[in-house]
Parts: C-alpha cells; structure tokens; sequence
C-alpha cells in the first residue's frame, strides 16, 4: 500500500479462496501512533464519534484516555 489513506477509509481486496473463486474482503482503516491498521469491516460492530476523554496519570502519550461507553470505562 503506497498510496495515503484517511482514518475511517473503507478498502476492498479481492482474495482468491481454496476453490478459486474470487471474493471481496472490506476493511476499516484507521492510525494509531502514525502506524496504519485495518480491521475488516465485518468485525466491526460500531463506529463512534470523538467525546470527552479523561487523561490517566503515567500514561504514554500515545494515549489521549479513557471514556465513559454507556456507563461503562
């Protein structure tokens, strides 16, 4: 992948199964720490927009913190 891509880019891949047929794979993008990762998207089971986040002592700075998810952290 040479191309730049933005957080939340959906990509598809067409994979070749064990029976040689040809099959789309989709999947979620997004940076952590300047480092592109990828879920496919039928492992995802929900996106959710920025909120408040509370900072937590000692923490790299590669982590922003925590939030409050339906009253669970």
């Amino acid at each position: 992948m040479d191309a730049e891509y933005a957080p939340g880019d959906i990509f598809e891949f067409d994979v070749e199964s064990e029976t040689g047929s040809s099959d789309f794979l989709q999947f979620l993008t997004f940076y952590v720490a300047q480092n592109l990762y990828a879920v496919e998207i039928l492992e995802t089971h929900e996106i959710l927009k920025p909120t408040l986040l509370t900072r937590l002592p000692n923490a790299a700075p590669e982590v922003l913190g925590v939030m409050n998810l339906r009253g669970n952290i």
